[in-house]
């Protein structure tokens, strides 16, 4: 029976409140406040997390508001009542006194209940966000530190089974890129090419890896669209891009970045992103051949030997002063779960951080959203960062974005939809150091 009511009750208390509410406002003395009932809205969400003797209590002093509701609706009844041949005027009267008294007491019973209700739901609130508080850091993520030939090797296994997992039975890879403070360019044709024999090796029988001919930005479409020769013999086929990228955020501090993108959609199929030591293992530049004057005359030396012969002073003054702090993790308060509900939405979101280390900062982020939710991520930034120039056409695969802004004593996390440029403010980001 008690389940019953609740039921009941959980259809009709909110326009019962809002009934009640109008009539006693319309009939209370004037000095009376009015009470503010705006959390009713909120009555379902907040009775979940209820317990026991919180959710008796709520059901009685619903029961209440729907008595005192019917109360005054019927003293409102004898208030109104008209004097007629079989209600003699004197009797009228008489009802319409008692219909009074009974309107100011039943009043009275809706006001109590009413503010014991606000009370009862706003403790609830109360709790429920100091619980919220707790949970909040639901986002937390440290990278891993290995060697570049490791990282190399443990990051190409995973995205290329991944691809084969997802249906991807070809994966292009074109160059692998370094990015430091000049920007992004491919690396020599040496590394280049010791980068894709080595991919070969991690692919085996599998076959799926491939080498585009003429990747390219198509300047004319109108959104960043990667093209390449024999595109539409592809038509039907799912292409994935390998994106390789050697970031360096600064001196000594290397981040070896892995991405499996759809080559259409730019949307991040997998992500790997690993603090690496030992980054020119697999991208020295190629040996040139320079000619070194000595006493017996002309020799032919490699760069290598030429740089042996480098002074002490100039060493001294090359060596770094003092090591910089490694950006190696990030934990993200979403005070309201924002994530997990715009992860349910159909937006593909992209990044973009306005902070001092931005690419590392976006991919902690995105890292940290694809392995916690089913949000959908692209990455058309690196398309134009590495195929793209100022002519190129805007990136509009994304549908919403998730910006990170450096407030000074903390990064603001929040998200904007491109169709109606409405913003969500989802919580804060703390960066952490090695």
């Amino acid at each position: 029976m008690l389940k019953n009511i609740y039921k009941n009750c959980l259809r009709n208390i909110a326009l019962s409140c809002l009934f009640a509410f109008t009539l006693s406002t319309h009939a209370a003395p004037k000095k009376a406040e009015p009470i503010d009932l705006s959390i009713v809205q909120q009555r379902d969400q907040l009775a979940v997390h209820m317990d026991q003797s919180q959710r008796i209590s709520l059901l009685q002093l619903e029961g209440k508001i729907e008595q005192a509701q019917s109360d005054i609706s019927s003293a409102q009844f004898m208030i109104d009542t008209k004097p007629s041949a079989f209600n003699p005027k004197e009797e009228v009267a008489k009802v319409n006194q008692r219909g009074k008294k009974l309107l100011g007491e039943a009043e009275a019973r809706l006001r109590n209940a009413q503010s014991e209700l606000v009370s009862l739901l706003s403790t609830v609130k109360a709790e429920r966000e100091v619980v919220l508080a707790k949970e909040a850091v639901k986002f937390d993520f440290t990278l891993e530190t290995d060697t570049y030939e490791n990282a190399f090797t443990e990051s190409a296994k995973a995205l290329l089974s991944t691809a084969r997992t997802k249906g991807y039975k070809t994966v292009f890879f074109d160059e692998i890129f370094q990015t430091n403070q000049d920007g992004t360019h491919a690396s020599t044709p040496s590394a280049r090419n010791k980068v894709y024999d080595k991919l070969i090796d991690i692919d085996g029988t599998h076959f799926a890896l491939s080498v585009p001919q003429g990747l390219k930005l198509d300047e004319e479409a109108d959104s960043a669209q990667l093209t390449f020769d024999n595109l539409e013999g592809f038509k039907d086929d799912k292409l994935a891009l390998l994106a390789i990228e050697l970031i360096e955020a600064s001196a000594g501090v290397n981040y070896l970045y892995f991405r499996l993108l759809d080559l259409r959609t730019h949307q991040i199929i997998a992500h790997h992103l690993t603090i690496v030591t030992e980054p020119d293992a697999l991208l020295e530049a190629e040996t040139t051949e320079v000619v070194a004057e000595t006493e017996e005359g002309s020799e032919e030396v490699t760069a290598e030997a030429a740089s042996t012969t480098e002074t002490a002073e100039e060493k001294v003054a090359d060596a770094p002063v003092s090591p910089e702090p490694i950006l190696s993790g990030v934990t993200i308060r979403d005070q309201n779960m924002w994530l997990d509900k715009l992860a349910q939405q159909t937006y593909n979101f992209e990044v973009i951080a306005e902070t001092p280390m931005p690419l590392i900062t976006s991919a902690l982020l995105i890292h940290t959203i694809l392995e916690n939710t089913t949000m959908k991520m692209v990455d058309s930034d690196f398309i134009l960062r590495a195929y793209g120039s100022p002519d190129s056409p805007e990136a509009k695969q994304a549908g919403a974005l998730l910006k990170i802004i450096d407030e000074g004593d903390s990064l603001t996390l929040s998200a904007r939809s491109y169709g109606n440029d409405r913003t969500i403010e989802i919580g804060t980001m703390a960066l952490t150091y090695e």
